[in-house]
């Protein structure tokens, strides 16, 4: 399953990056390359070797509607270097204030969640009008993508994904949790929580990603940044109060969670349709989602009734905490066999993708090598054929690329992390359908859908 190498560095001294996994790794904001391009000018004003404050950019790994996202390092004395991303906000929008306070809002919000299971917000400045947050760099990669990995390799052990939605609860408990500076609960609700904003590390870590969307009981008192018409969120991992345009808290996150493991742990989602207006259905509508154990027998009494309690459509019946939820899935992994519990999660991420952290090194590696001998860095970017077509990951206001995904069917008896025993085909995920825009025309079609969602269920209600 190796994709294609790194090409050789050409006389012109030009980088070749593999920048499409820079962008799945880092997914810190803005959409990827296509899988297959040849080639991608980014649209940026910054190039390679400019300065954001005291922060050196380094290469661009990904670009959406709103901001570019940089690989980049702050220099010291003494040889001292630190790597960094930094989501830089369009220079084209700096004059938006709307755009801005949203940029700012989502950089207030992050930087108050402290957890292990969080990727955390470092600073935030302001260079000649340009908006920018800098986070930790994190070596790892989207779930979404090691999912699609597995899934050709036999599938993701059951304990491994476990694990994963432990992490993840804990991270999100950690946002939910947030207080402002004089103690109070700010109400923090993450709104986003699907595969392509869960990352996954080399070292067995798991990261929540994307505050873009994440929205404060306060905020939400004093007036909705979100648009007339516009839904902001992966729809189809939304609740059924968020997908209503309705209220939502914690528990909102929680269903979403929920989603993410059904859809790990067994290929289909819960409320999936034949297209986008059915699905919005499924999920407001009143019909449960079916019974994991119908999909997954494996699973087994007590991981069934867990993702099914989260999946509730009802708030009230769901988890009221993501502890909650944690400790439920802890009882799940305490049920799965020894030797497969004892799976590590950095070893199961390794076999799964790990070439691309040796090669997103070696890239990097050679852009700051051009710098440090005061070589131009040109802003068109190679990029080899991909194993993965590309996600939106963190922009709020891009237009995300669309792929299939296959999704992995379980594997319920794996010897090794490195040793995966062969095993149905992997079942056929659904295609997710694209966030909105800010478009007007897409604004209409938004009041529109959700005219014929509440249409919809007001008839399966009677």
């Amino acid at each position: 399953m190796s994709a294609a190498p790194l090409p050789p560095t050409q006389k012109d001294d030009r980088v070749h990056i593999f920048t499409r996994e820079c962008a799945a790794t880092l997914c810190y904001g803005a959409s990827a390359l296509n899988a297959g391009e040849a080639a991608v000018t980014f649209n940026v004003e910054q190039r390679p070797g400019d300065k954001l404050g005291p922060y050196e950019l380094v290469m661009p790994v990904a670009q959406g509607g709103m901001a570019t996202v940089w690989a980049a390092r702050l220099k010291g004395m003494r040889s001292f270097s630190k790597e960094v991303a930094i989501k830089a906000m369009l220079p084209s929008l700096g004059d938006d204030p709307q755009f801005a306070e949203m940029f700012l809002a989502e950089a207030k919000l992050a930087c108050r969640v402290r957890h292990p299971n969080v990727v955390e917000v470092l600073d935030l400045g302001d260079h000649d009008g340009i908006l920018y947050i800098v986070m930790e760099w994190v070596d790892g990669e989207a779930l979404t993508l090691v999912q699609r990995a597995a899934g050709k390799r036999g599938g993701t052990p059951l304990a491994i994904a476990c694990r994963i939605g432990m992490a993840a609860a804990l991270g999100l408990h950690a946002a939910h949790e947030t207080v402002d500076d004089q103690g109070k609960l700010l109400g923090l609700v993450h709104r986003d929580v699907s595969p392509h904003n869960i990352l996954l590390t080399y070292n067995g870590q798991v990261k929540i990603v994307d505050f873009g969307v994440a929205k404060a009981a306060a905020q939400a008192a004093e007036g909705p940044q979100t648009r007339v018409g516009e839904t902001k969120g992966t729809l189809p991992f939304m609740s059924p109060e968020q997908a209503l345009g309705g209220k939502v808290d914690r528990r909102s996150d929680i269903f979403s969670l929920g989603v993410v493991l059904y859809y790990l742990l067994s290929g289909k989602h819960p409320f999936k349709g034949e297209n986008e207006l059915q699905t919005l259905g499924r999920i407001t509508n009143r019909t449960p989602a079916e019974q994991l154990t119908s999909v997954l027998p494996a699973c087994g009494p007590v991981l069934n009734e867990t993702i099914m309690k989260a999946l509730e459509k009802a708030p009230d019946k769901r988890f009221s905490t993501m502890i909650e939820f944690s400790s439920a899935l802890e009882r799940a992994l305490a049920e799965r066999p020894a030797e497969e519990r004892r799976i590590d999660l950095g070893a199961f991420v390794r076999d799964m993708v790990g070439d691309r952290s040796t090669r997103r090194a070696d890239a990097i590696r050679e852009a700051t090598s051009l710098l440090d001998q005061q070589k131009p860095v040109p802003k068109t970017l190679s990029n080899p054929r991909a194993s993965f077509s590309s996600q939106s990951l963190i922009d709020i206001h891009s237009s995300r690329s669309q792929s299939g995904i296959t999704s992995p069917s379980i594997v319920t008896d794996v010897p090794s992390a490195i040793s995966h025993p062969a095993a149905e085909p992997p079942q056929s995920a659904p295609e997710e359908p694209p966030r909105n825009t800010l478009g007007i025309a897409l604004i209409v079609g938004s009041v529109l859908v959700l005219i014929a969602v509440l249409v919809y269920v007001v008839m399966d209600r009677l």
